[in-house]
């Protein structure tokens, strides 16, 4: 991340011209809080992903919530981070996830104890309300989106679908519906992890990684 230049003066009075014992430095990467924000929502959905294939059984869906308490809490302070840089998309998305997180942890608290008067034989139409007001957000999301790199669209995308299978499967309960819901999470997670590793190369000083040209590009006058 230090850059020190020939000590041969350089021509002309342009920033970085060194000559002596001056010493060029690059100026550090910007803050970016999606180093921040990635991890903390691919740990919620891994244990996510893996409910919903199957590797530990639904009856111990309880042991997501603290997960999911977590992450929504550092979503919220990357939310606030990324507002305070004027990045007004980034904080979008990362309060939105933070509100589903807490939610998430909310409503399967009080469905287990009984917080909200709502009967068991209606719990499954409850969380489908819940999945719907999220899935409307998640594509809009996903549309506003297609400004930004492909991978992120890609990113958002694999969630909203993630989301559908989720509330199909809440609306007829199937193994397949389940398992797909499941892949779909696992996929974004993963892109999620690409994108993590991208920022966090940058914020060390490296390259990026290709994210891909927008599927809409600048708009122009």
């Amino acid at each position: 991340m230090t850059d020190v230049s020939a000590h041969a003066p350089v021509a002309g009075s342009g920033v970085g011209a060194v000559s002596g014992d001056h010493v060029a430095r690059q100026a550090p990467p910007a803050a970016d809080p999606a180093v921040l924000a990635l991890p903390i929502f691919i740990i919620a959905s891994v244990g996510l992903g893996f409910s919903l294939v199957g590797w530990y059984p639904a009856a111990a869906g309880g042991a997501l919530v603290p997960l999911a308490v977590v992450t929504a809490l550092f979503l919220t302070v990357a939310c606030i981070w990324s507002s305070s840089l004027g990045r007004s998309y980034d904080a979008g998305v990362q309060g939105v996830f933070s509100a589903f997180w807490w939610g998430y942890a909310v409503w399967t608290l009080g469905a287990l104890h009984g917080w909200f008067g709502v009967p068991a034989t209606a719990i499954g139409q409850a969380t489908q309300l819940f999945l719907i007001s999220f899935l409307v957000v998640a594509a809009l999301l996903t549309l506003a989106s297609m400004r930004g790199p492909l991978v992120f669209t890609t990113f958002i995308g694999f969630i909203t679908a993630a989301v559908t299978l989720i509330l199909l499967n809440t609306i007829a309960p199937s193994t397949g519906l389940s398992d797909l819901a499941g892949a779909a999470v696992l996929v974004f997670c993963a892109i999620g992890g690409y994108m993590f590793v991208g920022a966090a190369s940058v914020a060390m000083g490296g390259p990026s990684l290709p994210h891909g040209a927008p599927l809409l590009g600048p708009h122009r006058r």
